[in-house]
């Protein structure tokens, strides 16, 4: 339903806030959800900045490998600064090979 028309997992990322979290609302009205921003590096890298008051990162860390599974591609990232460790987000560097 959601994912018809998506090619890629940057295509996936880019479309969580403004869709899925978006219909999850819809569903779960009082849920907390998540902030995930993408900044296209180039066509297989990007940085990823995630922010969440339930601090869920390892979270987004299945779905970015999960996403690699679906797509055919593999994933590899660096949690380059975290929540937990007191930063006001997670940033991850992404690449898709």
């Amino acid at each position: 339903m959601f994912f018809e028309n998506i090619k890629s997992p940057t295509q996936f990322l880019k479309i969580l806030n403004d869709i899925i979290h978006v219909e999850q609302k819809k569903i779960f009205e009082d849920a907390d959800l998540p902030t995930v921003k993408v900044k296209q590096i180039n066509e297989n890298q990007i940085t990823l900045y995630y922010y969440s008051e339930r601090k869920l990162c390892k979270l987004l860390e299945g779905l970015l490998e999960g996403m690699g599974f679906h797509f055919k591609q593999k994933v590899s990232y660096v949690h380059r600064s975290c929540m937990k460790n007191g930063e006001d987000q997670c940033v991850y560097e992404v690449k898709f090979l």
